[in-house]
């Protein structure tokens, strides 16, 4: 949850509309499943590029597994070898299933947002960030865990394994198909995510056990929002927990499931799944439990009552701590700083309904101020004068990766400074001299302190790591002299350390199985606060320095961290956890309230060192993408020529660094014989991005040209074209882009049916010139957004048609498209968006002419050279057509209704019903052109967003226009639907 990413300004459309008069739409499907599959959670890279190019990679094998990675982590790679093996064991007992096929296992360390992930399509592949889970920052991926890599590594791989397996026909239709054949797809998404966390938690002590699922499944109890079967499937839930819920609820029905049946019906379930019929395999679970999925449900969800009402009452035992909310936005609102006079209190809010934004809280009366909106990335620290705010937050860097570097905010004049640059920076922390600035750093897994002198700028390591010890907040004592930080290292878990300022003295305060957290210095530092869950349930805990005695400060029924202390000692401000996510709250300081607790800093048992033993270094060999370039897919294809219908296959593949992807497509005419076909090429390996195409193909044009009676009559237009396009990312951040594309382009046009039009004939020759684009966003977007809400995107191209590239024709054209989105002020997720779009070609016109505008199809897609329709609603499609066009739209857009359910049985789940009212005026011409002139239209559609199968973002329109023209303009009905990848 770190921002919306600007994959927007790259968005795939594959639409299909039904108009008056039947146009057919021929879709390369390989390529289309293609980019369904090969899309990363998140939108991990920021070009659609999931490792940055110019890498040198290079291969170990073990007898499971191909480890890929960049040679300055080989050492990283020896490692994971290591523990690959043992791991297939494990997973693949507890499945009872083997691979035939080795998993790619890839080593990347250019993202700061995320862990890892599984890829099953086109290659069986397991991406692992060296980065740490973020233990102990609920609900984040923290676990209590030995080994985060084995952890990470282990539910990957149940991924990897339990999509693959597939028994009778399942296996056949794979061979002949390819991976587009994998049965367990269509699992709920809580049995593939539950199934995950089951494994990691069985073999790793992975999340399952972590007292932070716990937490959110009493909360769930406690305020009776137990959530729907429907709902738990839901990846996109935009309801708290949002996608958590499919691991969350997934791993306790799982679990519920081994431990009232049996672990061996739990793993029959998916077995069953994985060789029944996606139509008529019947109900799986009555054909292992004798009971519908429905009725095991209920039964668990009577059990976690039971389980959680005694819970709550052993909790209810002692006193339960009175706090009073700071902040009730929910969701991910973290990070409470206090300012030095007790006035004001700051934190991070990313809520559902507005942008992440640094938020200042007035403790006199209440009221709240936003200061600045970014994509924070951890904790922040507050300068000793109270005028300076230091964070750090997420950001690309140098196109392709995404680091987390230091800022600092002015409260004064509200400017922000930059402090580091590509340092993948956390948690700053202002010394009381306000001259030192301590902070964490990752590299390859592991973390260190470094300190910085605020007027040089030099940074110095305080402490550092290289065996994936993680260091996470630290915090000064009130006199400078001494630091306490939250340490994790492996064979062990969070701890809280104290050590002195320049690094020496490092001592361990906690030293055992709880996850011990975010430490503050409090009670003129004879005592270390802290949050931890060594109760099983999060609370606030604080140390005693001067007799090393641990205390219980608060007692919750869900779950309260990050603790922050007042100026005057009285209040304690800390992160609490309810049915709607985190908030920041307060609850009076009282000392005489705390329960001790049986623990001696002398009588830690000290936990075993873990020793990792020796191997061999394996032999590595450079990366090759031949041996995973073979196609993926071999799918039947289809079209229409002039003459009727076209047959033939597609097939697509890519390498498993994604630095090679093609497509092919062959068709044949059944009744023209002629056959027709596309390709394209691309490749990501060097900067910038390379695209090779090329096509044949029969191309209709409805309503441009007529008859003798007068009638509209289709032209059908053969297009021969090759080239090359360049792919070139100028400047990126997390929400702005600017992108250049340069390209040359080869176009033969053949009229393939010219009887009974009226003269001048469309025209035939070549078309051959080059072209080139700047395309420039900024857009932000809510959680709850279903359109960009703030921002604009603009993009103008050119190419030139010349005899010096060969061409018969001489031709400029250029096309321009700008769009604006303007969020109405106290009107949640009310949008007006607005968008000019017009293009002009001159030199030799066609006489089919170069752009047509009419009907209601809708690209979201921004306007490129080759497009050659536009939507005017209220007019029908390619009404009018000329070599100029303009065009204009605003629409108001609002939001009905967010139903946040769905019908299994079709796997759909209704996200969002939208409304928008509209007005369209354009037109296309020859040569001049007055305002009166100009075509005008409106109307208002209802828009409902439904995600298929968590993966497919689906958009049904439905509506009314209205062509004011006397002579084209008409009233239609607007229906269609739209995967868009996005919503």
């Amino acid at each position: 949850m770190n921002g919306v990413e600007l994959h927007t300004l790259k968005t795939y459309i594959f639409q299909v509309t039904f108009m008056k008069k039947f146009i057919f739409i021929s879709g390369n499907l390989a390529a289309m499943i293609l980019i369904l599959c090969s899309l990363i959670p998140f939108a991990l890279a920021q070009d659609f590029r999931e490792f940055p190019p110019g890498l040198t990679w290079k291969q170990i094998e073990t007898e499971h597994f191909l480890i890929l990675y960049d040679e300055q982590n080989r050492e990283i790679a020896q490692q994971v070898a290591v523990i690959a093996e043992p791991i297939h064991q494990r997973v693949t007992d507890l499945l009872d299933y083997t691979l035939s096929s080795k998993t790619y296992v890839i080593l990347a360390d250019h993202l700061d947002v995320i862990n890892g992930y599984a890829n099953f399509i086109p290659d069986n592949k397991i991406v692992l960030y060296l980065r740490e889970p973020g233990a102990g920052m609920a609900p984040s991926f923290g676990v209590r865990s030995k080994d985060w890599l084995s952890l990470v590594f282990t539910h990957e791989y149940t991924h990897i394994v339990h999509t693959n397996m597939k028994k009778k026909w399942y296996a056949a239709l794979g061979k002949i198909f390819g991976k587009a054949m994998l049965p367990n797809v269509g699992l709920p998404y809580w049995m593939i995510e539950g199934l995950a966390v089951y494994a990691e938690t069985k073999f790793e002590d992975g999340r399952g056990y972590h007292p932070y699922y716990d937490m959110m499944m009493r909360t769930e109890i406690l305020e009776q929002d137990f959530k729907k079967l429907d709902q738990m499937e839901a990846l996109t839930l935009r309801t708290w927990p949002m996608g958590t819920i499919c691991y969350v609820y997934g791993y306790f029905f799982s679990q519920y499931l081994a431990d009232t049946y049996g672990e061996d019906r739990m793993i029959q379930l998916h077995h069953k799944n994985a060789s029944k019929s996606p139509i008529l395999g019947g109900n799986i679970f009555k054909k292992v439990y004798d009971k519908n999925e429905s009725t095991l449900w209920k039964e668990w969800r009577a059990a976690m009552q039971q389980h959680y009402d005694e819970q709550l009452a052993d909790i209810r035992s002692l006193p339960v701590t009175e706090t009073r909310a700071i902040s009730t936005s929910g969701y991910y609102t973290n990070s409470p700083v206090v300012s030095p006079d007790g006035q004001y209190i700051y934190y991070i809010e990313l809520g559902a309904h507005e942008l992440p934004a640094l938020i200042q809280y007035n403790l006199s009366d209440g009221s709240k101020n936003r200061l600045i909106e970014e994509y924070f990335s951890g904790n922040f620290s507050i300068s000793p004068d109270g005028q300076k705010l230091y964070f750090s937050k997420s950001d690309v860097y140098r196109i392709f990766s995404y680091y987390s570097d230091l800022y600092v905010f002015d409260l004064t004049t509200h400017g922000v400074q930059r402090l580091t640059s590509g340092q993948r920076a956390f948690d700053p922390a202002i010394a009381p001299d306000g001259r030192t600035l301590v902070f964490t750093t990752t590299d390859a897994g592991s973390m260190s302190l470094m300190r910085m002198d605020l007027e040089t700028k030099t940074i110095m390591p305080i402490l550092e790591t290289a065996d994936h010890t993680q260091i996470r907040y630290p915090a000064f004592s009130s006199d400078g002299s001494r630091i306490a930080l939250q340490m994790w290292k492996e064979g062990g878990f969070q701890d809280i350390y104290v050590m002195n300022s320049d690094g020496s003295n490092l001592q361990a305060l906690t030293f055992d199985q709880a996850t011990d957290e975010a430490p503050i210095w409090g009670m003129d530092d004879q005592y270390v606060f802290f949050g931890s869950d060594r109760t099983f349930v999060p609370n606030i805990f604080a140390y005693s320095l001067k007799d090393q005695t641990l205390y219980q400060v608060t007692n919750v029924l869900t779950g309260v961290f990050h603790p922050v202390i007042l100026p005057d000692q009285g209040q304690l401000v800390f992160e609490h956890y309810s049915g709607s996510g985190i908030d920041i709250h307060l609850t009076d300081l009282n000392q005489d309230a705390w329960q001790s607790v049986a623990y001696s800093h002398e009588q830690q048992a000290e936990l075993p060192l873990v020793v990792a033993e020796q191997h061999e270094p394996l032999a590595e060999r450079n990366y090759s993408p031949f041996s995973s370039l073979l196609p993926k897919y071999w799918l039947p294809a289809w079209g229409e020529d002039e003459d009727g219908w076209q047959l033939g296959a597609s097939i697509a593949g890519q390498d498993v660094l994604s630095q090679h992807q093609y497509t092919l497509s062959a068709l044949y005419g059944l009744e023209s014989q002629r056959m027709s076909g596309f390709g394209m090429y691309t490749n990501r390996q060097f900067f910038p991005e390379i695209t090779l195409f090329g096509s044949d193909s029969a191309n209709l044009f409805t309503d441009i040209f007529q008859d003798d009676t007068g009638d509209d009559k289709d032209y059908w237009q053969r297009e021969q074209v090759a080239g090359v396009n360049l792919s070139i990312p100028l400047y990126q951040r997390q929400d702005t882009g600017i992108y250049l594309s340069a390209g040359y382009r080869y176009k033969n046009l053949e009229i393939l049916n010219d009887d009974d039009i009226l003269l001048p004939l469309p025209d035939e020759g070549v078309l051959s010139g080059v072209s080139a684009g700047l395309t420039f966003g900024h857009l932000k977007s809510s959680l709850y957004a279903f359109s960009p809400e703030k921002g604009f995107l603009a993009s103008v191209t050119y190419r030139r048609d010349d005899e010096v590239f060969g061409s018969d024709f001489n031709l400029h054209t250029v096309i321009g498209d700008t769009r604006a989105y303007l969020s109405l002020p106290k009107l949640k997720h009310h949008v007006l968006a607005l968008r000019a779009v017009g293009g002009a070609s001159d030199g030799d016109t066609l006489n089919q002419g170069v752009f047509q505008l009419g009907g209601f199809s809708i690209s979201g897609a921004i306007a490129e050279l080759d497009q050659q329709r536009y939507f005017l609603r209220g007019y029908d499609a390619n009404a009018l057509s000329g070599n100029r066009f303009a065009l204009g739209s605003a629409e108001y857009r609002f939001p009905i209704w967010y139903p946040q359910r769905g019908i299994r049985q079709i796997w759909s789940f209704f996200d969002s019903l939208t409304a928008a009212v509209f007005y369209d005026v354009g037109n296309a011409w020859e040569k001049d052109l007055e305002w009166d002139e100009f075509k005008h239209g409106v109307g208002a559609e209802a828009r409902l967003n439904v995600v298929i199968k968590n993966a497919v973002p689906v958009t049904f329109r439905l509506g009314y226009a209205h062509g004011f023209d006397d002579d084209l303009g008409e009233s239609q009905f607007i229906y269609s639907f739209a995967i868009n990848f996005w919503l």
